[in-house]
């Protein structure tokens, strides 16, 4: 029983950091949208080199959440 119990607060503490990842990757990701658009409209920024660079951000940021589940699984073994 106990073990059970701890087990779903190991669980929760998780999935409320997966959330909080998340959330920021969320914002991250409105944030380059955001400054994509102003760099299009403001400076005249082609769009094929947005493209490029979002698609660089777009790269990277994968990367990142693959490393991190990685070492989620790490750690669980």
């Amino acid at each position: 029983m106990y073990l059970h119990i701890t087990s779903l607060c190991c669980t929760d503490r998780m999935s409320s950091e997966q959330s909080s990842r998340d959330s920021l990757l969320g914002y991250a990701v409105l944030a380059v949208l955001l400054l994509a658009v102003i760099a299009h409209e403001v400076y005249e920024v082609p769009l094929n080199q947005l493209l490029q660079t979002g698609l660089l951000v777009a790269l990277v940021v994968i990367s990142y959440q693959i490393l991190l589940v990685l070492k989620d699984i790490r750690r669980k073994l």
